[in-house]
C-alpha cells in the first residue's frame, strides 16, 4: 500500500484531493500506474501524510484551513510540525489545486522559528503555486524579517524575483533571478538556491516556472534589486 494524505474529501459535491508518495510514475510511461480501491464505506482511514512528505521537505501547507488567527492553525503535513498562524484574517479562496488563501498586502501566515530554517544552507528549494492582481511589489514567500541571512520570493510585474540577503555585502544585495509573468494567473514557481561552487561563482539562483527553467542567475554583489 503506497503512503497517501486525504487533503479534501468531498464526494457530494467536487471530489477529492489525494497526495500519494509513489516510487515512480513517468509521464511518457504506458506501463507505469497506481491502483485507487473505494467504495468501502467501513474501512479503516489509513492515511499517513508524514510518511508521504519525507525525504527532505522541511515543511508543506496545504492552506486548506480557513484562518482565523489562531495559534498552529495552518497545519504542516510534515513530521516536523511547522505549522502557522495568521496574522489577521486573509480570505480562503478557490486555489489551483484544492484551496488557497488572499491576502491583502498587509496579511500574512507565520511560523515559529526552527533551527532546520536556514537559508544559508548549501541548497534549499522553496515551492508554490501563487496569483497576484496586483501590479506592485508582493513578497510571496519570505524567510526572515529581523535576521540575516534572509531570502525571499517576489513578484513584481511583470517579473518574479529572488532575493538574499547575508547582512554584511555592502550592498545588501547578492542575487536575484527575474522572469516573465502577468497578473491575475496562475504560476507554479520554484525556487532553488545552490551555494556550490559550480562554474567559479557562489549562490546560484534558479526559478522555475511552470516546471521550465528561466536560467541560473549567479551571485552579483553589484547587483540592484528591482523595484
Amino acid at each position: 500500500e503506497l503512503s497517501y494524505e486525504i487533503e479534501r474529501w468531498a464526494s457530494t459535491t467536487d471530489g477529492a484531493y489525494v497526495w500519494v508518495k509513489v516510487p515512480q510514475v513517468n509521464g511518457t510511461s504506458t506501463s507505469d500506474s497506481i491502483y485507487m480501491y473505494y467504495g468501502n464505506a467501513s474501512a479503516a482511514d489509513a492515511q499517513n501524510a508524514t510518511s508521504v512528505w519525507s525525504n527532505g521537505y522541511e515543511t508543506v501547507w496545504h492552506l486548506k484551513e480557513v484562518p482565523d488567527n489562531s495559534a498552529n492553525q495552518i497545519k504542516d503535513s510534515t513530521a516536523n510540525a511547522h505549522h502557522g498562524q495568521s496574522l489577521s484574517t486573509p480570505t480562503q479562496v478557490a486555489g489551483q489545486i484544492g484551496k488557497a488563501i488572499s491576502f491583502d498586502g498587509t496579511q500574512e501566515i507565520n511560523a515559529p522559528d526552527s533551527a532546520n530554517w536556514t537559508v544559508s544552507s548549501s541548497k534549499i528549494t522553496w515551492e508554490a503555486w501563487a496569483k497576484s492582481s496586483d501590479t506592485l511589489y508582493d513578497i510571496l514567500v519570505q524567510s526572515t524579517s529581523n535576521t540575516f541571512p534572509e531570502m525571499y520570493l517576489a513578484y513584481s510585474d511583470p517579473s518574479f524575483l529572488v532575493y538574499y540577503h547575508n547582512g554584511t555585502d555592502a550592498t545588501n544585495i547578492l542575487s536575484y533571478s527575474s522572469t516573465v509573468g502577468s497578473s491575475n494567473a496562475w504560476y507554479h514557481i520554484a525556487v532553488v538556491r545552490d551555494d556550490t561552487d559550480s562554474n567559479g561563482v557562489n549562490d546560484e539562483t534558479t526559478i522555475y516556472l511552470n516546471g521550465s527553467s528561466t536560467g541560473v542567475t549567479d551571485r552579483n554583489a553589484t547587483d540592484v534589486f528591482p523595484n
